[in-house]
């Protein structure tokens, strides 16, 4: 068995235990808060609040209620909505993931596009104005949080120049200012490290080595530089990546974006139990599957990780 492949298998076998642990250890977590899915709802009698209860099997004993989920989930039912009615919690997220997974998508390449090409302009002219003002519009743009950017550009290009809707999902125009304020913000952190990463690797005795036999500056650059700088930037897009694609409530709500970021602050604060647990292994599934796929693409361009 190739040692690539077999780090692969290895690394994605072991995401089946880390969500077991995940969603056990949210299913008791979100038990043990004060409250209940019920308690907001002063309007109902406590006759009706115990109805409920047991009509969704939370009057039965903790354990045996974690047993039922464990099998439910096992067969793909993720459990019954309380706060939307005739709703399950598979038919909430099935409308509500596409539109967080197509916007963190689009977010992603804005970060990883401006991110990469800005941080290898500055490195590859160090100490110049192609360094200097990109680098400073980088330190400017991260001490814009999204909460205040994304203000900034719907008052620009949405209400002045009124080229864009400022709120929706509706549209292709729609996408691009969600995505950019979602995306920069990420793009400028992934801009410095770059950045630093390749001033480093552009030190080593390789790259003089490159240099000496006469390969030319771009070839140098790419080939050699630019592939052994890009393990660091590639660890911090795994969570950057995973972070954008479940989406991010700050922008959904500035926007007006029915995604899950909303969704799961909603459930957080009406203790909806299964709607909580299912966002929560959602985010950890991709979070795990961001860093394996990152795993796998640093073992291919470092041998030695695959050694390891």
């Amino acid at each position: 068995m190739p040692r690539l492949f077999r780090h692969a298998l290895f690394r994605l076998l072991e995401i089946i235990p880390v969500l077991w642990a995940v969603a056990t250890l949210t299913f008791f977590l979100v038990r043990g808060v004060p409250g209940g899915p019920f308690d907001r709802e002063h309007s109902q009698t406590p006759e009706a609040a115990q109805a409920n209860m047991s009509y969704y099997g939370l009057d039965k004993p903790l354990f045996d209620q974690y047993i039922q989920y464990l099998n439910n989930l096992l067969h793909g039912d993720l459990g019954p909505s309380y706060q939307h009615p005739g709703w399950t919690v598979n038919e909430l997220l099935a409308q509500k993931v596409p539109i967080s997974a197509e916007l963190g998508l689009w977010a992603s390449l804005v970060a990883i596009v401006v991110g990469i090409g800005v941080g290898v302009l500055a490195a590859v002219r160090p100490r110049t104005w192609s360094d200097y003002v990109p680098m400073s519009i980088a330190m400017i743009g991260i001490c814009l949080p999204t909460f205040v950017l994304g203000p900034i550009l719907i008052l620009v290009f949405g209400l002045k120049l009124e080229w864009v809707n400022v709120t929706g999902w509706y549209t292709a125009s729609d996408r691009l200012l969600p995505s950019l304020v979602l995306g920069l913000f990420y793009a400028l952190y992934i801009a410095r490290l770059t950045r630093g990463s390749m001033l480093e690797v552009r030190t080593q005795d390789f790259v003089r080595t490159a240099y000496a036999k006469g390969n030319s500056s771009s070839r140098v650059i790419v080939i050699h530089v630019l592939r052994n700088a890009l393990a660091p930037v590639i660890a911090y897009l795994a969570p950057t990546v995973a972070g954008l694609i479940t989406g991010s409530f700050v922008v959904e709500s500035i926007f007006q974006i029915p995604g899950i970021g909303r969704l799961f602050v909603e459930s957080a604060l009406a203790h909806e139990y299964p709607l909580l647990i299912a966002l929560t292994v959602i985010f950890a599934a991709v979070l795990l599957i961001c860093n394996w796929v990152a795993d796998v693409i640093v073992a291919t361009l470092n041998p030695k990780v695959r050694l390891d």
